[in-house]
C-alpha cells in the first residue's frame, strides 16, 4: 500500500506540472507573443500586402503587386525594383515601436504629427489598409514620433521607418535595363560605330557552339560571347532620363552600340540601344520600352567590341593533350623529338648520358594548351617565318599532325610574335611572354641532375 502512495503522490505532481506548463507558463508566453504583435507597428503580413503608399519630401508614390511582380502606378508607370520594394516591406512589417504616449490632452504639434507630410499605407488583398504617419526625431538618437491611423497613442520607434518611407522614385524604378529573357537567343546582331572601332557583325548559334557568320564565317570565342550576354543581363541603370525629351537628347538617336537579340526563326526577342560616353555615364533603352536608362559608360565597353575581339582565340592553336605521341621541338638552342612509350616520354635513340625531364614534357603541353592569339594581323605582312625562328610539331600515335606551331619575329605592337599553325591559313600573333615561357632546353636533363628552366627564343 505504501507503494502504491509513493506511485499516486509522483502522479500528483506530475499533473501539478503539466497543469502549471500548459496554463502558467503557456499563459505567459502567449502574453509576451501579444505583446510583441502590439508592439508591431502593422499587423499585416508581408505576404498579403499588394499595394503601398509613400508620401514624403521625395515625391508621393503608389505601388501595386501584380501578377509579373510590383510595379511603380504613379506619379510614373514603370515596374518596380522588386529588391528594394521587399526590403521596404521586410522592414516595415517587422519594425516595433519601444514606448508610446496615451495623453488625450496633448498637442500633436509638439511631436510633428499634427499635421504630417510624411506618412505610408499598406493595404492587404482583402482590402484592409494600415496607415502609419511620421513625425518628428525623438529627443533618443535613431529615434522618431509615430503614428497609427485611428489609434490616439503617439509611439516612439525606429528613425529607420523614416529613411524606408523616403524612398526616391529611383530607388523605386526597376533599374534593370534588358528585362527579356535571353535563354534561348540563337542569333545576335551587333552594330558598333566609334571613332576607334566599327564593327557589324552577325553572330549564330550552331550545335557546335557560337560562329561568325557575317562579314566572315569563323568560329566565334565562346568567352567573349558568354561576356556579352552577362554585360547585358546584368545592366543596371544608376539613374534615369526624361523620356519626354527627343531621343538625340541622349544621343540614342544615333546610337554607338546596337546589339539585336533574336530566337528561332528570326523572331526579335529585345534590341538595346547604347548613346555615346558623356563625361562617366552613357544612355541607354530597349525597342521593348520607352523608359531612357542612365547607365555607368563603362557598362557600354563590353558590348563596343571589334571583329577580332568576337573571333576564337583558341582554335588556331588547339590540340587534344592525350593524342599526342611524339614531339619535335626547334629553336636557336634546342633540337630534338622526344616520343611516347606507355605513360612516359623518352628520346628516339637510348643515351646514357641524358633522361628526358617527365615534368618538363607535362609543363611543355600544358602551356602550349594555354596559349591563344592575341592578334588578328589582317593588314600587317608577317616577319620571320621564312625560315621561322623556332617551331613545335606535335604528333598522334598515327604520325598525324595534330598541331604544327612556327613563329617568327615581333609584330608592330612588339608584344607578340608572328605565329602560324596548320590550323589558321593567315599569320597571327601570340604573345611574346607565352612563346618565351616555352620550355625547350629542359626538356632533357643530364641523368642525376636536375636542369632549370630554360626560356624558348
Amino acid at each position: 500500500m505504501k507503494f502504491r502512495g509513493t506511485w499516486l503522490l509522483l502522479a500528483a505532481s506530475l499533473a501539478l506540472g503539466g497543469y502549471i506548463y500548459f496554463f502558467e507558463i503557456k499563459k505567459v508566453e502567449q502574453e509576451e507573443k501579444a505583446k510583441e504583435a502590439e508592439a508591431k507597428l502593422f499587423s499585416l503580413q508581408e505576404a498579403t500586402i499588394n499595394k503601398i503608399e509613400l508620401v514624403s519630401k521625395s515625391g508621393s508614390f503608389v505601388l501595386e503587386k501584380k501578377d509579373n511582380g510590383w510595379q511603380l502606378i504613379s506619379p510614373t508607370e514603370d515596374s518596380a525594383d522588386e529588391p528594394t520594394v521587399t526590403g521596404l516591406l521586410n522592414a516595415l512589417t517587422s519594425e516595433k515601436y519601444d514606448d508610446f504616449i496615451d495623453d488625450e490632452n496633448m498637442d500633436l504639434k509638439i511631436y510633428g504629427l499634427d499635421a504630417p507630410k510624411t506618412w505610408v499605407a499598406l493595404t492587404s488583398k482583402d482590402g484592409k489598409v494600415e496607415k502609419l504617419f511620421v513625425g518628428d526625431e525623438g529627443a533618443v538618437v535613431g529615434k522618431l514620433y509615430l503614428k497609427k491611423d485611428g489609434d490616439k497613442r503617439v509611439l516612439f520607434g525606429p528613425s529607420n521607418v523614416k529613411f524606408q518611407v523616403e524612398k526616391s522614385e529611383k530607388d523605386l524604378r526597376n533599374k534593370k535595363v534588358v528585362k527579356a529573357s535571353l535563354a534561348n537567343i540563337q542569333r545576335i546582331e551587333l552594330d558598333v560605330k566609334r571613332k576607334d572601332v566599327v564593327t557589324r557583325a552577325t553572330l549564330e548559334k550552331g550545335e557546335k557552339g557560337w560562329v561568325i557568320s557575317k562579314p566572315v564565317n569563323q568560329k566565334a570565342d565562346e568567352e567573349m560571347v558568354r561576356r556579352l550576354f552577362e554585360s547585358v543581363e546584368n545592366m543596371r541603370a544608376n539613374d534615369f532620363g526624361d523620356s519626354k525629351k527627343p531621343l538625340s537628347q541622349f544621343g540614342l538617336d544615333r546610337p554607338e552600340v546596337t546589339v539585336s537579340f533574336y530566337e528561332k526563326e528570326g523572331k526579335l526577342v529585345e534590341q538595346l540601344l547604347m548613346g555615346a560616353k558623356r563625361d562617366m555615364n552613357a544612355f541607354a533603352k530597349t525597342k521593348s520600352e520607352g523608359t531612357v536608362y542612365q547607365i555607368f559608360a563603362s557598362a557600354v565597353d563590353p558590348a563596343a567590341l571589334k571583329l577580332s575581339d568576337l573571333r576564337d582565340k583558341k582554335g588556331p592553336l588547339a590540340f587534344a593533350k592525350e593524342e599526342v605521341s611524339e614531339i619535335k621541338f626547334k629553336n636557336s638552342l634546342t633540337d630534338l623529338s622526344l616520343l611516347k612509350k606507355g605513360a612516359d616520354w623518352v628520346l628516339p635513340e637510348t643515351d646514357e648520358k641524358r633522361s628526358v625531364s617527365q615534368v618538363q614534357v607535362a609543363n611543355l603541353l600544358e602551356r602550349l594548351q594555354d596559349l591563344k592569339v592575341s592578334e588578328f594581323l589582317e593588314n600587317e605582312s608577317p616577319k620571320g617565318l621564312q625560315p621561322p625562328r623556332g617551331s613545335i610539331t606535335l604528333k598522334n600515335a598515327k604520325g598525324e599532325t595534330v598541331l604544327n606551331l612556327e613563329w617568327g619575329e615581333k609584330t608592330k605592337s612588339s608584344k607578340s610574335y608572328y605565329v602560324k599553325t596548320n590550323k589558321e591559313s593567315k599569320p597571327f600573333g601570340v604573345e611574346s611572354i607565352q612563346i618565351d615561357g616555352l620550355p625547350g632546353q629542359t626538356l632533357v636533363e643530364s641523368k642525376g641532375e636536375k636542369s632549370e628552366p630554360v626560356q624558348a627564343h
